[in-house]
């Protein structure tokens, strides 16, 4: 077993892939396994996920202690591999999550398309989480989907004309069946050849469809209501893929994290999601019988440390993030997917790697209208990054998770002489300044503390 980390040395250079904490953990992970583990090639995108390692934590409860999820993975996984709960480090859990674009037709009304994309709605997270939803009716993930509108200018540089594309695109997972689906399928312990068989043929739903089968019907659905008009009047499909997915050949089976397998797109054109507020980039391939990384292509350029802080944005960008993107803001206020710092494409680094994966750029697609996930994970987040992601001037209000050990209430608790200097956070009539305790009446407390 070898984990081929080219790909990541490339963009990043020797040394810090040499580095990388997180490369050394996976090697770690995959060593006490290496008999039934073929290869791990580590895409130019890998990183770790804190949003889903929040998520999927609280859904594996006490089972998820010490887990980090990874994205930007393709792990080659001989017949005799056991798969577990703790997999999901490199068993990306949104499965069979596809992507596609449809070139709408000239004639279509893109005010109408930008005001049904805004009526979709959204999975609450924490019914993802409690897997409590019982509704049937479509609604995309908290995390990671999106629907949006992208508008892209060509020329000919044989007539010197020129052309505007207007281009449906989605990224959606059918999480409220599929997580839960994956997790009760790892707890199993299922060798990968059982647990690639059930994925294909186990029902789920009330529709009681396989995995793919409700992820393709759920995008067709999607783009119809958007468009208004049936699949095959909605326009020119572009291209569609999938990710999250476990493929075979003759020998052993590939899982594809946040990453596609572009011999499955027979020809057609791909995409990459650039950052979040930019766009996507349309590549050609131009794939060859010798291919380094088993015809692997990432999805996105990855994530780097650290988001775009509110007080770095210019007027310009900031009407930019309130009139395009579109998520529930009475949750939050910002949006960690929207705000996270990524790689650039426009470097020599990453010009290598596109030759590396053999594809060529074509067009760039500009974000004119997008509704995507809300990443409601306030939970997670330390106060430094709230503070620097949070809207607003010194007056604006921040919301801090109610928790003791998180450091803004830990230090309110320990340092409250000091605080209360600036701000009388406890009521006085609890509160002994003398003392610095709480005083509570004893029916009170007998209430808070559930006594008789």
């Amino acid at each position: 077993m070898s984990v081929n980390a080219e790909l990541y040395k490339q963009l990043y250079g020797p040394e810090l892939a040499e580095k990388n904490q997180d490369i050394k953990a996976l090697e770690k992970y995959f060593h006490t396994r290496r008999e039934n583990v073929a290869q791990v090639t580590v895409m130019p995108n890998f990183c770790v996920d804190e949003d889903m390692t929040y998520v999927v934590k609280r859904i594996l409860k006490d089972k998820g202690e010490g887990l980090k999820v990874y994205r930007g993975l393709l792990v080659e996984l001989r017949p005799n591999y056991t798969m577990k709960l703790s997999d999901l480090c490199f068993l990306y859990p949104q499965i069979c999550k596809i992507r596609g674009f449809v070139e709408l037709p000239e004639d279509v009304n893109l005010e109408h398309v930008k005001q049904n994309i805004q009526q979709i709605k959204e999975l609450d997270l924490e019914r993802l989480i409690d897997d409590s939803e019982t509704s049937e009716e479509f609604a995309i993930s908290p995390l990671y989907n999106s629907i949006g509108l992208y508008q892209s200018n060509t020329s000919s540089e044989e007539w010197g004309t020129s052309k505007q594309s207007n281009v449906l695109g989605y990224e959606l997972s059918c999480d409220k069946y599929l997580m839960h689906f994956l997790t009760h399928l790892l707890s199993q312990e299922l060798n990968v050849v059982d647990f690639h068989k059930r994925l294909l043929t186990m029902k789920v739903g009330a529709t009681e469809q396989t995995a793919k089968e409700m992820t393709n019907d759920a995008a067709r659905g999607i783009v119809e209501y958007i468009v208004g008009r049936d699949e095959d009047s909605c326009g020119k499909w572009l291209t569609e893929s999938g990710t999250n997915w476990l493929y075979k050949n003759a020998q052993n089976y590939f899982f594809f994290n946040n990453c596609i397998n572009l011999l499955a797109l027979n020809k057609r054109p791909t995409f990459l999601q650039t950052a979040q507020v930019a766009g996507i980039q349309l590549y050609k391939t131009a794939l060859t019988n010798s291919h380094q990384f088993n015809f692997a292509w990432p999805c996105d350029t990855g994530f780097v440390e650290g988001y775009h802080s509110d007080e770095s944005l210019n007027y310009q960008q900031r009407q930019r993030l309130a009139n395009t993107f579109r998520w529930n803001r009475n949750k939050i206020p910002f949006n960690t997917s929207l705000m996270q710092k990524v790689n650039k494409i426009n470097t020599s680094e990453w010009k290598q790697v596109e030759a590396s994966l053999q594809v060529i750029p074509e067009h760039f697609y500009r974000v004119l209208f997008c509704r995507l996930s809300t990443h409601n994970v306030q939970g997670r987040l330390d106060a430094r990054t709230l503070l620097a992601l949070t809207p607003g001037n010194r007056e604006t209000e921040v919301y801090f998770p109610l928790d003791k050990d998180h450091t803004v209430l830990e230090t309110i608790i320990g340092d409250y002489r000091r605080v209360e200097k600036f701000a009388q956070i406890f009521n006085p009539r609890y509160y002994d300044k003398q003392k610095n305790q709480l005083k509570l009446p004893k029916g009170t407390a007998k209430i808070i503390l559930g006594i008789q």
